[in-house]
């Protein structure tokens, strides 16, 4: 590793300024050198020299210095050092203090620039003298006149001596120095014998012709192949040098206009409308105005800025300012005004002249063609004058939902008592917006199952004979028997005669229904003594009987029908239940009768047998008596089409006689045609349903069918397409068929089922068309061999 001495030592090594370095640190200096010193100023230095570009003084020596240094009087300098003429740097450039006037200076001799003499003299260069054997000497050295021709001594004789060289002094003198011609070449004498040529500017000569040289400028330019020069003149723009005097460029502008008597160009001053220039610096010329103002002082234009109000021009592109207000506003993001365009409320002024407010209100509207909003005056509640245009109020309600908008909707006459339709089970009330409701069936087939609703159930006792008992179960008991339940399901002591009486409510059935068949369920539990017998009796009021109070008093001054069933009993185990049902004529019969009454009372008593039976106020309802019947509420008349016919449009002129196949095809326009009537149905029958059956023979591909009327006359074995009756083209019902189907078509739409109905009570036949949306199917016709399989349109009536 170097010391700190060896680092400084080293140092001094790279800059060369100590005659001897030893890159080892530890390695004594020697004795001939002393150690660098550091210094600022030659005062500090033993040497009396500082160098300062390494601020440390020089070493001393005596001749020699080692390494790249040179001994310069005592001073160990690098080579090329030199301050103030001192230094080995430093030697001479010229021949001090100069040569004789016939020597030369050779700055490149051996040892630094000396003098030697010219050839033809003799000297040290200091001092030359002619030698003796000079040719010029004599007679110019046959130069001739010495003033033309100069004579200089060149060696290149024989032994040496010098021969005569002539040399013309100016050479310009003679065909202009080989120049060429002088009128546009110039011959300069530069030297003994030596010339220069140059072409002659011809703007130097009264401007090359050009005319006043304020006014117009001269430029020599180069011919192509003779190099001359000639004069090029241009007319001076006194704008380009100093702006022509007019000021500042930024603010003054300079145009050069010809002068009529010189022909030249004159400086004609204009101060700059900066509104010229990108709109002055004040923005978007669409959004903002620039207007040039003179200063004052210097005279020059200002921009002056202001945003452009787009109201002022064709109030803002809103349209005609009767209808519409124009507001600017500023943009957000630009700066600028844009136009904010609305549209003028009538209604402000005058209630738009819609008269009285508080009666009518004025609303801004937008016209259909101009766009701008005029009053429309509607009356605040329209529905209290002619229920608001809805219609006869005993179909229609007008309801005040805002103001001057009165809301139509069809009155709900199926809500109130089924629209008079009876019981909805059976009918179903079918709206029409604008007429009375019809009722539909509301069964599928006419014959139904109706359990009859049980409205009383109690037994009364001789042994209490001035109450009923509403109890969990009914009882019969002969008079003069005791039997004690206090074990059984529900415990109680009977004594004496015990009836029970079942009150059934019929009134829910049609007055034209029949009643079939009639079956009579009840449960017996418990024992029942040693079996016997059971009456079920009808008891005969000329009114119904109000069960809810009637006491054991009241019942056994009743009369009763002869014995319409009797049960037997055996004994039942303890737990055991026993379905018990009978029905017989009798019991249709009465029945029947007591639809008429709209109850069915019944009265249950024995001579020889104990009984219990649960009765409605028993938890589990599948153990309550109850009443079932079979009853038929309408009659279906099956009616096959009396008339059908084909059309094609394929076949326009042809017609099908023929009705065992019908088609119903969307590409050939075939369509069919099918007509009915009402002699099977009676003439006081209230028709209550209609279903169109038709039995697709072949379909060919998914098919969409559609059912409406015809609106007119059509003759089978007549019509043709071209002939074709007029159509509704509002469908009664519509059908999908899948490729392939043998899917039987059933229509029964309210919408047929009125259309029916409409024809029935106008006393006209029902006459439709089916065709196709899409697709291609046949129908087994109204002649088909299966007559099954014939259309048919079913009406079912009451």
């Amino acid at each position: 590793m170097f010391s700190w001495m060896g680092r400084v030592g080293l140092m001094f090594c790279l800059v060369g300024l100590v005659a001897a370095c030893n890159a080892d640190g530890d390695a004594p200096l020697t004795d001939d050198h002393q150690e660098p010193t550091s210094c600022t100023s030659d005062e500090d230095c033993d040497s009396g020299l500082c160098l300062a570009d390494a601020q440390v003084c020089a070493a001393t020596c005596e001749d020699t210095c080692d390494g790249d240094l040179a001994c310069t009087e005592g001073l160990c300098l690098p080579a090329d050092y030199c301050d103030e003429g001192f230094g080995p740097g430093c030697a001479p450039t010229t021949c001090e203090p100069g040569c004789h006037a016939d020597a030369t200076c050779n700055l490149e001799a051996t040892g630094g620039p000396s003098c030697a003499c010219n050839p033809g003299f003799e000297g040290d260069g200091l001092d030359c003298t002619i030698v003796e054997t000079n040719p010029c000497l004599t007679d110019n050295g046959g130069c001739g006149d010495p003033e033309l021709v100069q004579c200089d001594a060149m060696e290149g004789g024989e032994d040496g001596e010098l021969v005569a060289e002539c040399t013309t002094i100016n050479p310009c003198l003679e065909d202009n120095g080989g120049c060429g011609d002088a009128a546009f070449f110039a011959c300069t004498h530069t030297a003994v014998g030596e010339a220069e040529c140059s072409a002659i500017d011809p703007c130097l000569s009264e401007n090359g012709g050009c005319g006043d040289a304020e006014f117009f400028q001269c430029d020599a330019m180069e011919e192509g192949e003779s190099g001359r020069l000639i004069a090029e003149c241009s007319v001076i723009d006194p704008c380009l040098s100093e702006n022509g005097g007019c000021g500042v460029p930024e603010y003054f502008q300079c145009d050069a206009i010809e002068d009529i008597e010189s022909g030249g160009l004159l400086a004609e001053c204009s101060a700059i409308d900066p509104c010229l220039s990108d709109n002055g610096g004040c923005g978007v010329p669409e959004y903002f105005q620039c207007d040039a103002m003179e200063e004052a002082e210097s005279g020059r234009l200002l921009a002056e800025c202001s945003a452009i109000d787009p109201c002022l021009t064709d109030n803002g592109g809103c349209g005609a300012a009767e209808y519409f207000q124009c507001d600017a506003i500023e943009d957000a993001e630009g700066g600028h005004l844009v136009a904010e365009c609305s549209a003028i409320d009538p209604c402000l002024t005058d209630n738009g002249g819609c008269g009285d407010p508080a009666l009518v209100q004025c609303d801004a509207i937008e016209d259909a063609e101009g766009g701008h909003l005029v009053a429309e005056c509607i009356t605040i509640n329209p529905c209290l004058s002619d229920n608001g245009g809805c219609g006869a109020p005993e179909f229609f309600t007008c309801t005040n939902t805002e103001v001057g908008v009165g809301e139509c909707a069809d009155v709900d006459l199926c809500a109130d008592d089924n629209g008079g339709c009876g019981d909805p089970a059976l009918h179903r009330c079918v709206l029409r917006s604008g007429e009375l409701p019809l009722c539909r069936l509301a069964i599928e087939t006419c014959t139904y199952d109706y359990e009859a609703p049980l409205l009383h159930d109690v037994f009364v006792t001789n042994d209490v004979p001035n109450q009923n008992f509403n109890r969990e179960f009914l009882t019969a008991n002969p008079s003069g028997y005791v039997f004690d339940f206090s074990s059984g399901l529900y415990p109680f002591v009977q004594r004496g005669i015990h009836m029970s009486l079942l009150q059934f409510d019929l009134s829910a059935l049609p007055s034209n229904a029949t009643i079939h068949d009639a079956a009579f369920y009840f449960y017996a539990f418990d024992n029942v003594r040693e079996g016997g017998v059971v009456d079920v009796q009808l008891p005969y009021t000329e009114s119904p009987l109000d069960l809810a109070s009637i006491t054991w008093l009241d019942a056994r001054s009743l009369s009763y029908y002869p014995l319409l069933n009797s049960v037997s009993f055996d004994v039942i185990s303890p737990g055991e239940v026993v379905e018990t049902a009978f029905s017989s004529s009798r019991l249709n019969r009465v029945a029947e009768e007591g639809k008429e009454r709209g109850e069915l009372t019944l009265a249950l008593g024995s001579f020889d047998a104990t009984a219990r039976f649960f009765s409605s106020e028993h938890p589990e309802q599948a153990y309550h008596p109850r009443l079932e019947l079979q009853v038929q509420a309408c009659f279906e008349q099956v009616n096959p089409a009396q008339e059908s016919a084909m059309v094609s449009a394929f076949f326009s002129d042809r017609v099908f006689e023929e009705s065992v196949e019908l088609f119903a095809n969307s590409l050939g326009g075939d369509e069919f045609y099918l007509r009915f009537d009402f002699s099977g149905v009676p003439a006081n029958a209230q028709i209550v349903d209609v279903r169109l059956t038709l039995h697709p023979r072949t379909v060919w591909e998914e098919s969409n069918l559609m059912l409406d009327a015809l609106t007119e006359p059509w003759e089978p074995g007549v019509v043709t397409y071209n002939t074709r009756p007029a159509s509704t083209g509002v469908p009664l019902d519509t059908a999908t068929l899948a490729n392939g189907s043998r899917e039987v078509v059933e229509m029964e739409s309210d919408a047929l089922f009125a259309h029916v109905l409409e024809r029935f009570e106008a006393g006209q036949t029902v006459d439709l068309r089916v065709s196709a949306l899409q697709g291609d199917t046949a129908f087994h016709g109204s002649e088909a061999l299966n007559t099954a399989l014939r259309p048919r349109l079913t009406v079912v009536y009451e």
